[in-house]
This record gives C-alpha cells, sequence and structure tokens, in this order.
C-alpha cells in the first residue's frame, strides 16, 4: 500500500475539532469471544478514542507525551501515535551474557498506538512503527542516544508486534508477563529491525528482477 497522499504532523490545537471524528473500535473484531471478554477488550479500544479527544494535547502541553496524527489527503485522521522518553533495564542474559556492561537503556516509547477501524490491516501501523524509529534516529543525531523502541502491549496485540515484520521482543524484566490483563512489555532493538528491513527490500528486488 502507498502511503504517497498520506501526511503525518504534530497534534496541534488546530485539530481540536475533528478528534472526534476518530474511532479505532472495531465491533467486529471481537465478535467472537465471550461477552466478558469482547466488553473488556472493546474499553481498550475506547480507551484509545478517550486519550485522543480528552487527554492528548493536555499531555503534550504538560511534556507526558507527543502525539503525530496520520490524515489523508482530505484531512480525515487514519491513526495515531504518542511518543515519550523511557529507559528499560535489561538482565544478565539480555546483556549477552553480561558483555554489555550497561544495565539500563535509553529508549523511544510508543505510548500510544491507534489506527482508524476502516484503515485497519492496510499496514499503517507498521508505517507508524517505522515513523517512530525514524524519530528515534534523529534523538540519535541531536539529542542524545536511543539504543530501542518501547512500548506495552496487551495480551491480543501481541501478535502483531512480535511478528517477523515487527520484530518487538518480550523483556525478561517486567512487572507481569499478561496476568491479570495487565500490558506487557515489549522492546525493538532499532538496528536490528534497520537490518531486517533492508534484508526484505533486498529480497523484494531481487524477487522483482526474477519476474521480469
Amino acid at each position: 500500500m502507498s502511503f504517497d497522499t498520506y501526511s503525518i504532523a504534530r497534534l496541534s490545537e488546530l485539530d481540536r475539532d475533528n478528534l472526534a471524528s476518530f474511532d479505532c473500535l472495531d465491533e467486529s473484531e471481537f465478535r467472537g469471544s465471550q461477552r466478558r471478554t469482547r466488553r473488556r477488550l472493546e474499553n481498550h479500544s475506547l480507551d484509545m478514542n478517550y486519550f485522543l479527544v480528552n487527554e492528548a494535547l493536555d499531555e503534550q502541553d504538560e511534556g507526558y507525551n507527543t502525539t503525530y496524527l496520520l490524515k489523508d489527503e482530505n484531512s480525515n485522521i487514519l491513526a495515531y501515535i504518542s511518543l515519550c522518553a523511557d529507559a528499560i533495564r535489561l538482565n544478565y542474559n539480555e546483556r549477552n551474557q553480561g558483555a554489555i556492561g550497561y544495565e539500563m537503556f535509553p529508549s523511544l516509547k510508543i505510548a500510544r498506538l491507534a489506527v482508524h477501524k476502516d484503515h485497519q490491516k492496510q499496514g499503517i501501523g507498521k508505517y507508524l512503527i517505522h515513523f517512530a524509529i525514524s524519530k528515534a534516529l534523529v534523538m540519535r543525531e541531536t539529542v542524545g542516544g536511543v539504543k530501542f523502541l518501547t512500548l506495552d502491549c496487551f495480551l491480543h496485540r501481541l501478535r502483531f508486534y512480535t511478528s517477523d515484520k515487527v520484530g518487538f521482543v518480550e523483556n525478561q524484566i517486567q512487572a507481569n508477563q499478561g496476568e491479570n490483563h495487565r500490558p506487557i512489555s515489549l522492546r525493538l532493538h532499532i538496528d536490528e529491525y534497520l537490518e531486517r528491513l533492508n534484508t526484505y527490500e533486498e529480497e523484494d528486488i531481487n524477487d522483482n528482477e526474477e519476474a521480469i
């Protein structure tokens, strides 16, 4: 899918009147779940809607996070992503049996990511993750070191984020492993992500050459 006609920009006061049009709750996604489970999963999506409309601008002004809106050529909001500073602690094994001297690693966190229900499963989530990576690279050049992209993921989204094409892994040091429906802490190694991306691009070029 091409994103050439889309734009992404920092949330501003000028967007306030259009925020209520965003809705990431696709009720059909959870239709086969038990009623209590369905209600809990739907509430996660409703919370994402509420944040954008009622909290995103205030939290941005207060310095907690920065939100970016992805819009189409008609200025419809297709998705949003909120970013904030983070740091994660890795255990002995995660640090190559202690070969890496640091325990804490500077990171950029995806605090929120949501896609409008009419535009899900079109690659927009992966596009926003790549956008976050690009912001991390800018931070490396202009501010300071950033080693990982991090996020907290609910269990029903774990398969997407840990897929081969995305590449997040679960942190071994975290408060829970999804117990009591709490989010799971994940990390994405920025340099390894870029290496995989180059590999996929080279494979696509080779496949195209073979098809000619």
